[in-house]
C-alpha cells in the first residue's frame, strides 16, 4: 500500500490534530519522490473523494422529502467521509497549489462538487448544515485564488514582454 492510501485510511481512524501530520508527511514524501509521486498522490485523493460523492448523490437522487433530505446529507458516513477528505485535500492545496489546480481540473471534481452542492442549497436551514460544504466552498475559493493568480501572472509576462521589446528598440535606435 502506497503513502496515499495509507494516510487515507488514518483518515477514517485518527484525529484532526493528526490529520495536520498526515498532511505534513505526505507533503515531505512528494517533495523527496517528485512530480510524479505527488501527481498521483493528489489524484488519488481525489478519486477517493470522488467515490464518496458518487455514493453519496446515489443515496439521496430519490428522496424528496426536504426534512429526510438534510438528514441524510448531515448525518450519513459518506458526508462526513466527504468533508474530511474535502478538508484534507484543502490542507495539501496550501502546500502544492498548481499541482492541486491541475488534479483537480484532470479528475473533474470540480463537476462533482458543484452537483453534490446544487440539489441542497435550497433545503438548507441554520439547524442543518451538511458538513462538507464549508469545504466545499473553501476547496472552490482556493482554486480560484490560484486561477485569477496564474491569468494577472500570464498578463503580466505578456506586459513586460512588450515593454522589453520597445526598450531594445529604443536602445538600438
Amino acid at each position: 500500500m502506497a503513502a496515499p492510501e495509507v494516510c487515507l485510511k488514518l483518515l477514517d481512524t485518527i484525529n484532526s490534530s493528526a490529520t495536520m501530520k498526515a498532511c505534513d508527511l505526505l507533503v515531505i514524501i512528494a517533495k523527496r519522490n517528485g512530480e510524479e509521486f505527488r501527481k498521483h498522490m493528489l489524484n488519488t485523493i481525489l478519486k477517493e473523494t470522488s467515490e464518496c460523492i458518487k455514493s453519496f448523490l446515489e443515496q439521496v437522487k430519490d428522496v424528496t422529502d426536504s426534512k429526510k433530505y438534510l438528514i441524510i446529507q448531515s448525518d450519513s458516513r459518506e458526508s462526513g467521509r466527504t468533508a474530511d477528505l474535502l478538508k484534507f485535500f484543502s490542507m495539501l492545496f496550501e502546500e502544492m497549489k498548481i499541482a492541486s489546480c491541475l488534479a483537480m481540473e484532470e479528475t473533474g471534481i470540480i463537476e462533482q462538487l458543484i452537483a453534490l452542492m446544487s440539489p441542497c442549497l435550497p433545503h438548507i436551514t441554520f439547524e442543518s448544515t451538511p458538513k462538507w460544504l464549508g469545504p466545499i466552498f473553501q476547496l472552490l475559493d482556493q482554486y480560484e485564488r490560484v486561477a485569477v493568480s496564474l491569468e494577472r501572472q500570464e498578463t503580466m509576462h505578456k506586459v513586460m514582454q512588450k515593454i522589453n521589446i520597445h526598450v531594445e528598440v529604443v536602445v538600438l535606435i
